[in-house]
C-alpha cells in the first residue's frame, strides 16, 4: 500500500498496484518533492491477475523471470498527484548456471535530475546492462548499482564489486 499525506490529511491512498498472493510490500520511496516519486516493492514470483507486470511491458524487465520464491524488487515511476503507476522494471539477480531468478534488494535510490541511480545488494548473480549474468568471485550478497533512464527502459551502468 502506498498512501500519501499533504499537511497531515490523506490525499490518497493506492492498494491496487499488486492484487495477487505475491509479496508486493512496498519499502522505498524516492520523491524530489516535485513531479519524481519512485516506489520500491518486493516480489517472489508472477501470479495470474493484477501484478506489477502490467507496468512494465516495455521496460528493462518486463517480469520476475523464471522460478519462483527468492525475494527480488519492482521499482514504480508513480504520478505523486494520484498515486497511478506511470511505470515499473523488475530488478532481479540471475543465476548463471541456470537462469532462474535470485534475490536481489535494493537499498538506495537517488536522482540526479536525468538517471535513477539504484545501490542494492544482490545475490548470485547481478546483472549486466544488457541482464545477462556478471561473472563473479567471492561470496554473496554483491554491492550492486545500476543506472537507470528516468523511463525505466535501459540501465547506462551496471557494476557490481567484484564482478565483471
Amino acid at each position: 500500500m502506498t498512501i500519501r499525506f499533504n499537511s497531515g490529511l490523506k490525499s490518497w491512498c493506492r492498494a491496487d498496484y499488486e492484487t495477487t498472493n505475491d509479496d508486493g510490500t512496498g519499502y522505498g520511496l524516492y520523491w524530489d518533492g516535485g513531479n519524481v516519486l519512485y516506489g520500491v516493492y518486493s516480489s517472489t514470483g508472477s501470479q495470474t491477475g493484477n501484478d506489477f507486470r502490467r507496468f512494465a511491458t516495455g521496460r528493462w524487465l518486463s517480469s520476475y523471470g523464471s522460478g519462483g520464491g527468492p525475494k527480488v524488487a519492482v521499482i514504480a515511476r508513480i504520478n505523486p498527484a494520484n498515486g497511478q503507476v506511470n511505470y515499473a522494471t523488475f530488478l532481479t539477480a540471475k543465476k548463471a548456471d541456470n537462469g532462474q531468478t535470485n534475490s536481489l534488494v535494493v537499498q538506495n535510490l537517488s536522482w540526479n535530475g536525468t538517471n535513477l541511480t539504484v545501490q542494492a545488494k544482490s545475490w548470485w548473480t547481478p546483472r549486466r546492462v544488457n541482464t545477462n549474468s556478471m561473472t563473479c568471485t567471492g561470496s554473496s550478497p554483491y554491492q550492486y548499482t545500476a543506472v537507470f533512464t528516468e523511463d525505466l527502459t535501459k540501465v547506462n551502468s551496471a557494476s557490481a564489486l567484484t564482478c565483471s
